[in-house]
């Protein structure tokens, strides 16, 4: 038909959060890995969830929280051949309450997690809200697991003077060709490998 999946969403819908249920979080995730391979998914997209969950839960606990949870499955997505795309889910408008809201700290606990296999699924609409430059953000487009989303993402705002930039420091798994092509296509978008 022509189609391929793209990623699946971890179920149940849980945020990682909370650290009192890492336990539940690992086994949900890793059931979640385990059916992204078997319909042929690329990722397993997790998001940090509300603090309102728990009143124990901070911004530094959810962190200490995520880089925990997402150390534990990385191995299990890496021997899957998944990747885990860490959401970020902007708190001001949609979201009230999350948090892991911003794609900078999203990037910090990927880098932290130091995996192939985690990676972010990139907003530029949630980054914006948060006040987050895209350009800022797709200077660590290495870490992002679809870029080519990202990309959508940063040219469908509604900003009248954007310009895409992509440095690409010899990355892998297509990004070279999703690149040229939106370079190609669109005189906003420049690539530099």
């Amino acid at each position: 038909n022509g189609m391929s999946l793209s990623c699946i969403v971890v179920t149940p819908r849980c945020g990682t959060a909370d650290g009192s249920t890492l336990d539940f979080l690992v086994d949900a995730m890793t059931k979640s890995v385990a059916m992204a391979r078997r319909v042929g998914a690329r990722a397993v997209v997790a998001a940090g969830g509300p603090a309102f969950v728990s009143p124990d839960i901070t911004p530094a606990s959810a962190h200490a929280s995520t880089v925990k949870l997402l150390k534990a499955i990385a191995p299990v997505a890496e021997a899957a051949g998944i990747q885990i795309w860490l959401e970020n889910l902007n708190s001001r408008i949609d979201h009230k309450g999350f948090v892991l809201d911003t794609a900078k700290e999203c990037l910090d606990i990927i880098e932290e997690v130091g995996s192939p296999a985690i990676r972010l699924l990139y907003d530029a609409y949630h980054s914006i809200v948060m006040d987050e430059s895209p350009r800022e953000i797709l200077k660590r487009a290495h870490l992002i697991g679809y870029v080519g989303e990202a990309i959508r993402s940063a040219l469908a705002q509604s900003l009248d003077d954007i310009e895409v930039v992509i440095s690409d420091n010899a990355s892998t798994a297509g990004t070279e060709r999703i690149c040229r092509e939106f370079a190609a296509s669109d005189p906003r978008v420049r690539y530099f490998r």
